[in-house]
C-alpha cells in the first residue's frame, strides 16, 4: 500500500517519512489459508508499522569490531487466490533482521535479494530495489527472539524486500516429493545478505525458498479500519494503525503487513500483539507459531502443514485481535 507524497521529492532524493502501520495479512498454513479485506490474512485487531519514507544513509567506515549477524523474518510462502487469480494479494515482503552484536558501530551497511539456481518459477518476480542502504548500525546484545519482544531492537535493522507473482494459474507451486527439484516444484530459491564497510557479506541460511500457494478466501476475514495520515513528506515519521479480524481459533503462520515500496519507504519499526495466546507480542510482520521448517531439502518441509518445533507461541498458534504499536 503506498501514500501520496506532498510534495515529490527532487531527483536522486526519497521521502523520508514514518509509519505506524496496521495492515494485516493472514496466511493460514498449508492449504487451509485464507484471505481478507485490504490484502491482509491475519487475526489482528490492530498492526501498527513504523517506517521511514525515503532513503538510507550513505555509506561510512566501519570498524572490525563490528560483527554482523542476519535473520529471515518473513515466511517462504504467498500466493494467489485458488479460485480467481485476480482477487487477492499478490505482492507480499521478504524481509531479514540484521544486527551488530559487534563492539563497535558498523557503518555503510547494506542488505541484498537475489534469486538462485536462475528462474525456476518465471512468475515470481522482485518488485522494487533489490538492494538497501541502512546507514550505521549501532553496536549492541545479541537481540531477543522478534516473538517475544514489541519494537526492532536498536542494534538492528529490517530490510524488506517485495515480490510479486504474476496472476496466472501456471505460479502455483506443488510439493511432488522431498527429492523434487525447484522447477520441478515451480518454486523459486533466494538469499539475502548483509555486509558494512569493511566486513564479508553474509547471508541467511540457505537452501531457502518461496512457494506460491493456493490461498482460501474466507468471509469471516475482514479490516475494521486503517488510520493514519493521508499524505506523507521527504523526513516524515508517520504512524499507521490497522483492525482487522478474523478466526478466533489462532492461525499456526500468521503473517500481516502493508505493501510499500521498499524505493519510498523504509519499515524501521514493528509493534504487534495478538489477543491469543494470552500476552503475545512480536516485532516483525510474520509470526512463527508452531515452529515452521523452511529447509525444502528437509523431510518435514511444506509437509501438510506440520510443524518442526517448538512452537514460538503458547498451543503453537496466534490469534485473533492484536496490536501492533510504534
Amino acid at each position: 500500500m503506498t501514500l501520496p507524497l506532498e510534495p515529490s521529492p527532487p531527483p536522486g532524493e526519497r521521502p523520508a517519512a514514518t509509519l505506524n502501520t496496521a495492515h494485516k495479512l493472514q496466511r493460514g498454513v498449508s492449504r487451509n489459508r485464507s484471505w481478507g479485506g485490504l490484502d491482509l490474512w491475519s487475526r489482528l485487531r490492530s498492526f501498527i508499522l513504523l517506517l521511514v519514507v525515503g532513503g538510507w544513509s550513505a555509506f561510512g567506515t566501519a570498524h572490525a569490531a563490528a560483527v554482523l549477524s542476519i535473520t529471515p523474518i518473513t515466511w517462504n510462502v504467498i500466493g494467489l487466490d485458488s479460485n480467481n487469480v485476480l482477487a487477492g494479494p499478490d505482492t507480499f515482503p521478504v524481509g531479514a533482521r540484521i544486527c551488530n552484536t559487534g563492539s563497535t558501530a558498523a557503518t555503510g551497511v547494506t542488505a541484498q535479494f537475489f534469486f538462485d539456481g536462475g528462474k525456476t518459477n518465471p512468475y515470481i518476480n522482485l518488485l522494487g530495489l533489490q538492494q538497501l542502504n541502512l546507514g550505521t548500525l549501532a553496536a549492541g546484545a545479541t537481540p531477543p527472539a522478534s516473538s517475544t519482544i514489541q519494537g526492532t531492537p536498536s542494534n538492528c535493522v529490517d530490510a524488506y524486500f517485495n515480490v510479486i507473482v504474476t496472476r496466472n494459474a501456471g505460479a502455483y507451486s506443488s510439493r511432488i516429493s522431498d527429492t523434487a527439484t525447484p522447477t520441478q516444484r515451480n518454486t523459486q530459491q533466494y538469499h539475502i545478505t548483509a555486509t558494512a564497510t569493511g566486513l564479508g557479506a553474509l547471508s541467511i541460511p540457505t537452501p531457502r525458498e518461496l512457494y506460491v500457494e493456493k490461498l482460501i478466501s474466507q468471509g469471516r476475514n475482514s479490516v475494521g479500519s486503517f488510520v493514519g495520515p493521508a499524505s506523507v513528506s521527504v523526513g516524515q515519521v508517520a504512524q499507521y494503525t490497522l483492525n482487522a479480524s478474523t478466526a478466533t481459533q489462532g492461525y499456526e503462520q500468521l503473517e500481516n503487513f502493508p505493501v510499500l515500496p521498499n524505493s519510498i519507504f523504509q519499515i524501521i519499526d514493528v509493534k504487534t500483539t495478538y489477543a491469543a495466546p494470552s500476552g503475545a507480542v512480536n516485532s516483525t510482520t510474520y509470526a512463527d507459531a508452531c515452529g515452521w521448517e523452511n529447509n525444502p531439502s528437509s523431510a518435514n518441509y511444506h509437509n501438510n502443514g506440520t510443524c518442526i518445533g517448538p512452537a514460538n507461541y503458547t498451543g503453537g498458534k496466534a490469534s485473533a485481535n492484536a496490536r501492533n504499536a510504534a
